[in-house]
C-alpha cells in the first residue's frame, strides 16, 4: 500500500484506535498505542518500534499544541505506513509549545524508506486535525469506530 493510499483513513484500522487512551505520559500513551498496532497485526517488531518512537520523542517532543501529538518513526517492523490513533480524556504531556497536554495523538510508523510519504502523512494529519469540525467530532466520538468516521468524514 506504501505510495498508494489516497485518504489517511486507508492507513488506519479500528482495531489500533484507542478511544479512552490512559498513558500518563507521553511514553505509556506511545506503548498502548503501539500494542494496538501490534494486536492488529500491523507491526512485527514491538520492541524495535517503540525504540524508534522514543528516539525521536527525545530528540525533539512532538506535541504541535492545542492538544495535539503526532509522535512517528521509521522501523522495519512495518510493511508499510499505518497509523494509530488515540483519545485522552485527561490528557498527555507531550511537550507542545503551548504547553498543554495532547487530547487526540496519532501515532504514524513508516518502512524506513517511506521519507516522502511519512511527510505527506503528517502533513495531512496537521492539516486535519485543525478544522473545527473534525476537533468537536472527535470530543464527540462514543468509541473507536466513531474515530475512525470522523476521520473519514473530515480527511481531505
Amino acid at each position: 500500500m506504501n505510495g498508494c493510499w489516497q485518504k489517511l483513513s486507508e492507513l488506519m484500522d479500528v482495531r489500533a484506535i484507542d478511544a479512552a487512551l490512559v498513558g500518563g505520559d507521553a511514553d505509556g500513551a506511545i506503548a498502548a498505542l503501539v500494542g494496538r498496532m501490534v494486536a492488529a497485526g500491523l507491526l512485527t517488531a514491538q520492541d524495535d518500534a517503540l525504540a524508534r518512537l522514543r528516539e525521536r520523542e527525545q530528540l525533539k517532543p512532538t506535541g504541535i499544541g492545542d492538544g495535539i501529538a503526532i509522535p512517528h518513526a521509521k522501523t522495519a517492523a512495518v510493511s508499510r505506513t499505518c497509523i494509530a490513533l488515540g483519545r485522552s480524556q485527561d490528557g498527555v504531556p507531550f511537550g507542545g509549545a503551548d504547553g498543554k497536554p495532547a487530547t487526540v495523538i496519532f501515532l504514524i510508523l513508516g518502512s524506513p524508506e517511506s521519507s516522502a510519504e511519512h511527510i505527506k502523512v503528517l502533513s495531512r494529519i496537521a492539516h486535519l486535525v485543525r478544522k473545527p469540525a473534525f476537533r468537536a467530532a472527535v470530543a464527540g466520538a462514543a468509541d473507536a469506530a466513531a474515530l475512525l468516521a470522523a476521520v473519514v468524514e473530515h480527511q481531505e
